[in-house]
């Protein structure tokens, strides 16, 4: 783990033979299975990512804006970066542009910028 531009940043990768859409498959066949009731918690525990915490920032390199069936539940809340860099050729410094941008998020969650606000003040209180 590192802080970059104020992020803490942990890197969690490894490759696999990955498919989100058989991911989200297996985990409601494995839960059917259980006899449980499909719930987002039950359906992230049959993940094959499971304990890997969910990224917040995704880059995808290459020219290419789609994320290609790779993690598409567990980015739902992901900050997306597109770099037109290839990947060999995605070095250090194309990263800290990354982090740089990521910086400038307003990370939401799903909330609007006023709905965080509220919240903000009703905690402080």
């Amino acid at each position: 783990e590192l802080t970059v531009y104020g992020v803490d940043v942990a890197f969690h990768g490894a490759g696999l033979n990955y498919g989100s859409k058989e991911e989200i498959l297996n985990s409601i066949k494995m839960i059917k299975k259980s006899k449980k009731k499909v719930t987002e918690k039950n359906i992230e525990k049959y993940f094959y990512t499971k304990g890997i915490p969910n990224p917040d920032l995704m880059i995808r390199t290459g020219n290419t804006n789609r994320l290609s069936n790779f993690l598409l539940w567990q980015s739902a809340y992901a900050e997306l970066f597109f770099s037109k860099k290839l990947w060999p050729d995605f070095d250090e410094t194309q990263l800290h542009k990354a982090f740089e941008w990521y910086s400038q998020r307003e990370r939401r969650f799903g909330r609007t910028s006023a709905q965080l606000a509220s919240k903000v003040m009703s905690e402080a209180v």
